[in-house]
């Protein structure tokens, strides 16, 4: 720095020197005039030079003015000392000779201003130009996966000027669907959507990407080979990819088998081993396709198990034997050939599918081989025993004294025939029935017992039944009779057997050709029914005997109709019921009833005993059967209330307001009719009502209720305030003084003129800027104008004008603040006077001079400079003031 200083007072001492002798007699002239551009006021020397700003920080290319001021030793200014500036470096900075810097390069540097060997220095700091905007091109960019899009991003400064050799960084908003590197290319990953970005200096724009899934290049099948066994199965997938080897999602896939022999495939790529062999599995998507090579071999046989492992046969019968191949594994083998071998044919033989003969008595051994592998069974030829024995005819009957013949059928486990066995025939009550050896059964008695056959250890039976002689014939006394309907009479039934001898313990069944006429009891009992014949018939074993039946009626003995007394609202209906009896006081339903009123002008009644009133007052109805009658007495009454309705079901209405309601009272018979109401409220604070006219009290709901007898309808009503109909404003007009305020209200009418409080009310200024007012209505003057000031509520408005007066001086402004004019030059200054609003007043100013020596002022303000120095310039109106500093130069 002291170096700089240094350099910078030898320059200032080069140019001081030039200066001096290129003015001459002139320099002595001015030194004669009592100035100096090296000395103060006073002829003091420079003591010290100031640089303002003393720092400042510039862009490449702009330009900033520095002011130099030269102090004497007391610090006052030295108007007319001359000042060289000067640069420390100006490859960064240069500086002209009023002191205007220029921005040449980024960088830092020093400014000096130099006056009679004093320096003042200002440190400059020259930025790059600033980014303003970052333009990204291109703004959209539509790809598919794994393509390459180059983006350019240029930075711009405010004045749209292209900033070289800035750097640009990029970022992608979803790097799964899309990256970005360093240089602004763009690599699409996956279908989707990212932005991406590119940033300079905190400025940034962007790109949008979407990316779409590229077409199938190519189908992967994993495993791409495999070796499997026959029956196994194996899943195999494939995968469709692009160009870039990513997948490509939803991309339909075809399997197929090159031989379906060999292997076959299902839609979802499961692979099944169907025989021995080679085959290709390919799977297709989108025109492209991949391959996988089946290897089917067969798993060898391990073990051979024959069952059952033993198994006993009879001579001439046959029996089959199974053989199972299963793996090392021991899974079962299915479908794999076995040969069968007798170890002695002569005992058993067997078939080429495991069929065991029987061939003669004693054992042999069945072996079963497949590939080289074999398994055995135990075969034993024995006699077949006797599985069963059959008795026929199961089961039998024989008439005492007389014989059947039985037969016993033996047989073995196949249900085959044995002949030769011993068979041993039984009775189990010999007192009924007694059996040959040869199974010849002689009946003894009546009765049953059961005969058995027995071989060996197996039985079977057949149940004889022994029966005496048959019945000859059969006789009902007496043969034919008459009875009246629900009175009875008893039949005999006499049974002869054949040989014409009574037999009283044979069963007899007694039946009728018509219940509906006549029903019969097991004993003969004949019960009439209804009116007509019917035959009554006893059978035992297969002879049968007869009997006529007429059966007559009793004729109607009462008539009872019930109730016997009715009440019956007019308009309605009721059923009576007559309860017709015979003599025997026997209820009968199958008589005529006819029915009749002695009053049909009070009551009718139909065919089947249905009342109907028709008008008020009393009638006798009959019930009438053959000679006999019944009858009940009816009244018939006003029909009563039925319902109510209150129309409209709500309604709204406002405070002080009316409204009419209306009841339709009709019967039980849906018929309206002119009842009294009665009306009420159920909160007589909200509504009241008379007649059916609500009146509006307060706001709120109430229930209004209309009643007719017991029967009640409503209406929910709801009571509001009255809307506001009219709003004014007072007062109408105000002249306030800027600064001040003025009160303003609103009165609130309904449509009937009543004054409505509680209501909120809105208030606004047709303009701000000349007044404002409060949400109470206190109106603020701003500055000097008219507006309006209106008060809204519920839709409604009013307003009132508001002209805005000039308020007292609260200031006063000179303009301009300061100039520097020339000895003998002029300068106009302009006072205005300001309210505290900011509204302009008409003023009347008074202008002072703090120094008349250096500068004079006029009464409208002008300025004329006297001498070189600097004083200040004063407008007074009131008791408010400002100045400007006026500089005068030589």
């Amino acid at each position: 720095m002291s170096q700089f200083l240094e350099n910078l007072n030898r320059r200032a001492f080069r140019a001081r020197r030039s200066r001096w002798i290129m003015l001459g007699a002139a320099s002595v002239v001015a030194l004669s005039c009592g100035g100096s551009n090296d000395t103060g006021p006073t002829g003091s020397p420079v003591a010290a030079v100031v640089v303002n700003p003393p720092s400042l920080t510039i862009a490449v290319g702009a330009q900033q003015p520095l002011q130099a001021q030269v102090q004497d030793a007391g610090g006052n200014l030295i108007a007319d000392a001359s000042v060289v500036w000067s640069v420390k470096d100006p490859a960064i900075a240069s500086v002209s000779s009023s002191g205007v810097v220029t921005a040449l390069a980024v960088g830092t540097t020093q400014i000096a201003a130099n006056s009679n060997g004093k320096s003042g220095i200002a440190a400059v700091t020259v930025n790059k130009i600033p980014v303003a905007s970052v333009v990204v091109r291109p703004t959209h960019v539509d790809a598919i996966t794994g393509s390459k899009t180059p983006l350019t991003g240029v930075a711009y400064d405010a004045a749209q000027n292209a900033l070289a050799g800035r750097a640009i960084s990029w970022t992608s908003s979803n790097q799964s669907v899309a990256t970005v590197d360093a240089n602004g290319v763009v690599t699409a990953v996956a279908a989707g959507s990212a932005t991406i970005t590119g940033t300079s200096e905190g400025k940034s724009d962007a790109a949008t990407f979407s990316v779409t899934q590229g077409p199938v290049m190519s189908v992967v099948i994993v495993p791409d080979s495999v070796s499997m066994f026959v029956t196994q199965t194996t899943q195999l997938a494939a995968t469709a990819r692009d160009a870039t080897g990513a997948a490509v999602a939803g991309t339909t896939i075809v399997w197929s088998s090159s031989n379906t022999s060999v292997a076959s495939v299902s839609s979802d790529g499961v692979v099944t081993a169907v025989t021995a062999g080679t085959a290709t599995i390919t799977a297709t998507g989108s025109g492209h396709s991949g391959t996988c090579v089946v290897t089917v071999t067969t798993v060898p046989v391990a073990t051979v198990t024959v069952s059952p492992p033993s198994v006993s046969v009879s001579p001439g019968g046959t029996t089959t034997l199974v053989a199972t191949m299963k793996d090392a594994s021991g899974n079962v083998l299915p479908n794999r050939a076995a040969t069968w071998t007798s170890s002695n044919n002569s005992v058993a033989t067997v078939s080429s599918t495991g069929v065991v003969t029987g061939v003669a008595l004693g054992t042999a051994t069945i072996t079963a081989t497949s590939e080289g592998k074999t398994g055995t069974a135990s075969v034993t030829v024995a006699p077949a025993p006797v599985a069963s024995v059959t008795v026929s005819p199961a089961p039998s009957s024989v008439i005492v004294g007389q014989t059947t013949q039985l037969t016993a059928a033996v047989r073995d486990a196949s249900g085959s025939l044995l002949t030769g066995r011993a068979v041993t025939w039984t009775s189990s009550n010999t007192s009924i029935a007694t059996v040959s050896s040869t199974g010849l059964v002689t009946g003894v008695a009546v009765g049953s017992a059961t005969i058995t056959a027995t071989s060996e250890t197996k039985s079977g039976t057949s149940t004889l039944t022994v029966a005496g002689i048959p019945v000859g014939s059969v006789t009902v006394t007496p043969s034919s009779a008459t009875v009246n309907d629900g009175h009875t009479t008893t039949l005999v039934a006499t049974v002869k057997d054949a040989n014409g001898v009574v037999v009283t313990d044979r069963t007899v069944a007694w039946s009728s050709s018509n219940t509906a006429v006549a029903t019969v009891s097991s004993t003969g009992v004949v019960t009439g029914v209804s009116t007509g014949t019917a035959t009554i018939t006893a059978t035992s074993e297969t002879k049968s005997g007869n009997s006529a039946i007429t059966v007559t009626a009793l004729p109607v003995g009462t008539v009872t109709v019930s109730p016997s007394t009715v009440s019956v609202i007019n308009g309605q209906t009721t059923t009576l019921t007559a309860t017709v009896k015979d003599q025997s006081g026997t209820v009968v339903t199958d008589r005529v009833v006819t029915w009749s009123s002695n009053n049909t002008g009070v009551a009718t009644v139909s065919a089947g005993g249905v009342v109907t009133a028709v008008s008020p007052g009393s009638a006798t109805v009959t019930a009438t059967s053959e000679t006999k009658s019944g009858s009940s007495v009816v009244t018939v009454t006003v029909a009563p209330v039925g319902s109510v309705v209150v129309s409209p079901p709500t309604a709204t209405v406002v405070v002080l307001g009316t409204t009419t309601l209306t009841a339709v009272v009709k019967d039980v018979n849906g018929t309206v009719v002119n009842r009294p109401v009665t009306w009420s409220s159920s909160n007589t604070l909200v509504a009241t009502v008379s007649n059916g006219v609500v009146t509006g009290v307060l706001p709120g709901t109430s229930t209004i209720t209309a009643t007719s007898e017991s029967q009640s309808g409503t209406s929910v009503v709801t009571v509001t305030l009255a809307p506001v109909a009219t709003v004014t404003v007072a007062p109408a007009s105000a002249n306030v003084a800027s600064g001040s305020t003025q009160q303003f209200t609103a009165t609130l009418k309904d449509a009937f003129g009543n004054v409505l409080t509680g209501r909120t009310v809105t208030w606004t200024s047709g303009s701000t800027a000349t007044a404002t007012v409060s949400a109470s209505g206190l109106a603020t003057a701003v500055l000097v104008g008219t507006t309006t000031i209106t008060a809204t509520s519920e839709g409604k408005s009013g307003s009132g004008s508001i002209t805005v007066t000039p308020g007292p001086v609260a200031s006063v402004t000179v303009t301009p603040p300061s100039a520097t004019i020339a000895i003998n030059g002029t300068v106009q200054l302009t006072a205005k006077a300001l309210d505290a609003a900011g509204n302009t007043i008409a003023a009347a100013f008074t202008w002072q001079t703090s120094n008349g020596q250096v500068a004079t002022v006029s009464s409208s303000g002008l300025v004329t400079g006297k001498k070189a120095g600097t004083v200040t310039i004063t407008a007074v109106t009131g008791s408010k003031s400002d100045t400007s500093s006026i500089t005068v130069s030589p």
